[in-house]
């Protein structure tokens, strides 16, 4: 009985998740040649809560990543634009 109990429970809670994969546009954006080969440097852009994100890294092991918000930048070079004009 126990068992049943707990194949059920463990159905219930497995029933009700959710499992979604983010849509993101990949692309190889350029290829670096170095002494030791080449190494392809990929793009993804996400957009969550109305913001957009860039994410940049290598195919390697030893490369790097970076994230970039794209629209916090344009909103303060937005606003650095204003406290110019006003001056």
């Amino acid at each position: 009985m126990k068992k049943i109990i707990i194949c059920f429970i463990a159905a219930l809670v497995l029933s009700n998740c959710e499992i979604k994969v983010k849509q993101a546009n990949s692309q190889i954006i350029k290829t670096l040649v170095d002494n030791t080969g080449h190494s392809d440097v990929y793009i993804y852009r996400y957009v969550t809560d109305s913001m957009e994100y860039r994410v940049f890294h290598t195919g390697n092991w030893y490369g790097g990543m970076h994230v970039i918000n794209i629209t916090k930048d344009k909103l303060e070079i937005k606003l650095l634009k204003k406290q110019l004009n006003k001056k």
